[in-house]
């Protein structure tokens, strides 16, 4: 499959549960998703992002400018492993008796999709070709949320237009976890 399916598919349901103005929150690699989304024609009225890949990150070679602090995380994910790595963010965000509901829920989830659809997994290659053209219309505001060292990337990237706002903090990929009161106080305010 490639994007523009997935984008489809996405805006489908969105036509078939009659949802004509929302906002939108992407993390990682669905933020180019996000941008494709954004130009149909159901409004979106606010673009929430937590470290959206940019074609800069996803097309680069890193063999000669690497960010030193995202080979640090990739080396913690793979000496405890992703789980642990995940568990240890949530910990240090959330209480332990928020982290423990978390973990049941994922848990919960897990099983009940695998229980629904056995393997399950969705592919989608992205390549150059879908950061062709993609740009989001000025008049959308858009939060982007990033780790500091990120900062210059996504003032040159398809994200920045004159309506962005950058809020930095974090030290992990995984903002939605340690930002997450910044993040609901955001779209409780555009939701107003």
């Amino acid at each position: 499959k490639n994007l523009d399916n997935l984008v489809d598919a996405v805006y489908e349901v969105l036509e078939e549960l009659a949802i004509y103005e929302y906002i939108l929150c992407a993390h990682s690699l669905s933020g180019i998703l996000a941008c494709k989304l954004m130009n149909k024609s159901i409004k979106c009225q606010a673009l929430v992002a937590i470290e959206p890949t940019t074609k800069k990150v996803m097309f680069s070679d890193f063999s000669e400018n690497p960010y030193p602090e995202m080979e640090e995380q990739m080396r913690l994910i793979e000496e405890c492993g992703p789980e642990v790595y995940f568990k240890n963010i949530t910990q240090a965000a959330f209480s332990s008796e928020t982290n423990e509901e978390i973990w049941d829920l994922v848990q919960e989830k897990d099983s009940e999709l695998e229980r629904q659809v056995p393997e399950f997994h969705i592919y989608c290659e992205i390549t150059e070709e879908d950061f062709k053209n993609v740009s989001i219309e000025a008049h959308v505001p858009v939060f982007i949320f990033c780790q500091a060292y990120r900062e210059k990337e996504y003032r040159d990237s398809e994200y920045w237009t004159s309506n962005t706002k950058l809020i930095l903090g974090g030290n992990h990929h995984y903002l939605q976890w340690s930002e997450s009161e910044k993040i609901a106080n955001i779209i409780r305010e555009l939701s107003e």
